[in-house]
């Protein structure tokens, strides 16, 4: 692969993205890092946010270092996190297991709390802007229609976001919020359960549809009203067993499909097995 050297630099691969901005991994002295420009207009807001995140820790969300001018082009350099992207996982291997869905939901709910806490909204959740790292936590990346909510004005003076994902509000009839997340929340949510956005189908499980269905309401005011409301949610559903735990279980036969009856049908005849073990020992 060829490479280009900038000082102690080496820019290691140029890495696809929706923007026709440059977006490069980076190799500094062992370390790597994303370098990507962005534009004077998201400059302050970006470099607002890089100021929030040096005094409070930021959980699910990509790490800022640094934000700079450089010969009248505007860049950032960011965390580079090991995985892969939910539209990555999407393609190559389907959709997620409901377990999978409810703790990376519960991930992003964390992070975009603290995006609302800050007062700014990240307005592009989608699978390619989510990472799953491979210690399978979920990561918001790329901010880069990241926004200060102003209370003040009526409507967006900008319609951006992703076609699906973006809320009506986003379209300029309302100026968006928190609950515009919210509505990006829970479409990702369905793409993750079903493959397939909510108007083509929605969950099996009666409670994610539940969720589902409350997030992506066309009325803001019928949505959720803040992520920690979907966290609690989402957390009711949660099993009690770990991500280990069902690791191991889908590997025994019966237990695969995660079907209750199957399940109890394999207890009962391991068991029956493991007494006829015993009467012969």
């Amino acid at each position: 692969m060829e490479t280009k050297k900038t000082a102690n630099e080496i820019v290691i691969a140029k890495l696809n993205t929706a923007s026709d901005r440059l977006t490069e991994l980076v190799e500094q002295d062992g370390f790597y890092y994303v370098r990507k420009e962005i534009t004077p207009e998201q400059y302050p807001v970006i470099k607002q946010f890089y100021e929030y995140q040096q005094h409070s820790p930021s959980p699910a969300i990509v790490t800022i270092y640094s934000v700079y001018e450089k010969e009248g082009h505007f860049y950032i350099n960011e965390e580079w996190i090991r995985g892969e992207s939910v539209e990555e996982h999407l393609y190559l291997q389907g959709p997620f297991s409901k377990d999978e869905v409810i703790r990376y939901a519960m991930d992003l709910c964390q992070g975009l709390q603290w995006f609302h806490k800050h007062n700014m909204i990240h307005r592009d959740v989608t699978p390619a802007n989510v990472i799953i790292s491979d210690d399978k936590k979920a990561y918001l990346i790329d901010p880069g229609i990241l926004r200060e909510l102003k209370k003040d004005k009526p409507s967006d003076t900008q319609i951006l976001g992703t076609p699906g994902y973006a809320a009506p509000e986003q379209f300029g009839f309302t100026q968006s919020d928190a609950r515009t997340d919210i509505y990006a929340l829970g479409v990702l949510i369905n793409q993750m359960t079903t493959g397939k956005m909510p108007k083509e189908a929605l969950p099996k499980d009666r409670r994610l549809r539940k969720i589902v269905t409350k997030c992506t309401q066309i009325s803001a005011k019928k949505r959720y009203v803040n992520c920690h409301q979907i966290y609690k949610q989402l957390d009711a559903v949660l099993p009690e067993y770990t991500p280990a735990d069902i690791r191991f279980l889908r590997k025994i036969p019966g237990f695969r499909s995660a079907t209750l009856w199957k399940m109890i049908l394999a207890v009962c005849l391991y068991l029956f097995a493991l007494l006829a073990f015993l009467s012969l020992a």
